[in-house]
């Protein structure tokens, strides 16, 4: 039998931390193997512990949660998990600068036993902890600036997430493409490490929307559109019911809704929001009911992208989107921080290119130009 997984726990409330150890100790793979009720002593602990995986409060007092993932990743690299109330604006922003200094993904805290919503977020919780305890992460010699991207790894099921000097050069891409009328992403866990790589390396003010669906936790949407917009020349809003799509901008899914493109009585293309209909799990949004709303009514002028992310939401939307004559890529796998979508994107023939991020966004730099 296999050693379980070990955690350490930083969490300034000791209650949330007790409830905590007591989801993560009912799972006989997991250990928890020390608790820090500060950041300073979160830091201490990994270096001292070693452990598997790390969850991190971000509000905590004297170092919050950014600046012990800073201090973690650049002194002993370990696998991060933001566990964050999304309470206000001030949280959100310190817990996507954790994001961006190496932490992998970012979860809510837990509700309570008697919750109507408890089962869901703890099997989340620990398919979560279970997935980010495989992913290699490597040291941070150095800050790195908000727009330079993680480098490729050389394994092909984990990322090593890294600081990186500079972007990869432009490979040599000849577009099979001339015209876009709409850019479909979908991504999950690791996804907004990718998009900030894409997006980032993307020329402002392309001919064609951006849409994106990502899966993640309730509360966090709007954090992560602030932290864009703080890092990109274009425009990032949440989707508007029925407005059109307009070129250079960059829309995102609503929290708690599936969505999916429409075109409107004079042949524009908008977005809408549903709840009914779509059975998909935890995936809210479905990236497959966005990719085949997109294949229904772009064709062959839509582009789409899956992105680093666990199970495999996206592939079958995917694959009705290349049946219509649609250009698909996949993200390269061995830069994501979770292959699984990419994977079975790629499994089911929906892929024609597999690139990382910023080579994708150099293929349709070129698109542009064309």
């Amino acid at each position: 039998m296999s050693s379980p997984l070990k955690v350490v726990i930083v969490e300034d409330s000791r209650v949330v931390s007790m409830f905590l150890q007591a989801i993560f100790e009912q799972e006989p793979d997991i250990e928890v193997v020390g608790v820090a009720q500060d950041g300073h002593a979160g830091v201490e602990m990994t270096r001292e512990l070693r452990p598997d995986v790390v969850t991190m409060d971000i509000r905590m007092p004297g170092m919050d949660g950014f600046e012990a993932t800073r201090l973690i990743m650049s002194e002993c690299p370990t696998p991060i998990v933001v566990i964050s109330s999304s309470v206000d604006d001030e949280e959100m922003r310190i817990t996507f600068r954790a994001i961006e200094e190496g932490a992998l993904a970012v979860l809510e805290k837990p509700h309570g036993v008697s919750h109507p919503n408890f089962e869901s977020d703890r099997v989340r919780m620990l398919e979560t902890i279970r997935a980010m305890a495989e992913v290699r992460v490597i040291r941070r010699a150095r800050p790195r600036s908000a727009l330079t991207p993680p480098a490729p790894s050389a394994t092909t099921t984990t990322a090593e997430i890294s600081a990186a000097p500079a972007l990869a050069p432009a490979p040599s891409l000849t577009p099979t493409h001339t015209y876009c009328e709409l850019l479909a992403i979908g991504s999950s866990t690791g996804g907004p490490q990718a998009l900030q790589e894409l997006l980032a390396t993307l020329e402002p003010n392309p001919p064609f929307p951006i849409v994106v669906a990502q899966h993640i936790a309730p509360g966090f949407i709007s954090g992560m559109i602030s932290w864009l917009n703080d890092q990109l020349p274009m425009r990032v809003s949440l989707m508007q019911e029925g407005a059109p799509l307009m070129p250079g901008e960059i829309v995102f899914a609503p929290d708690n809704r599936h969505m999916r493109i429409i075109r409107g009585a004079g042949g524009q293309l908008a977005a809408e929001s549903f709840e009914h209909g779509v059975n998909n799990g935890y995936h809210c949004p479905s990236i497959n009911e966005f990719f085949h709303s997109v294949a229904r009514h772009c064709g062959r002028n839509a582009i789409g992208v899956i992105l680093s992310g666990m199970g495999d939401d996206g592939a079958q939307g995917l694959r009705a989107m290349r049946d219509r004559g649609a250009l698909t890529f996949a993200q390269q796998f061995d830069t994501c921080v979770i292959d699984s979508m990419p994977q079975n994107a790629k499994r089911l023939d929906a892929v024609e290119k597999v690139l990382p991020p910023h080579h994708i966004a150099y293929y349709l730099n070129k698109i542009r130009s064309a």
